[in-house]
């Protein structure tokens, strides 16, 4: 059963189709089905990159974003 339905952008093809004016890194929209394991995982799996890029001194703004959308769903 899903407790949360994600909508991710993957530029898994990008090298194998041809360069179009205009095509943008994220075209390929997959949905994938987590359960309150999968969310749980992933959560942490992103807090632990966030500390890893504010121990680098590096900007958190993207994994922030992913956060609070994965928080606000599940």
């Amino acid at each position: 059963m899903c407790d949360f339905f994600a909508h991710l952008s993957s530029n898994l093809l990008s090298d194998t189709l041809p360069a179009k004016e205009g095509r943008t890194m994220f075209e390929k929209k997959i949905r994938i089905c987590l359960n309150s394991e999968e969310i749980r995982i992933l959560t942490r799996s992103l807090i632990d990159l966030r500390n890893d890029l504010i121990q680098q001194g590096r900007y958190t703004d993207a994994v922030d974003e992913i956060l609070l959308k994965l928080l606000k769903k599940a």
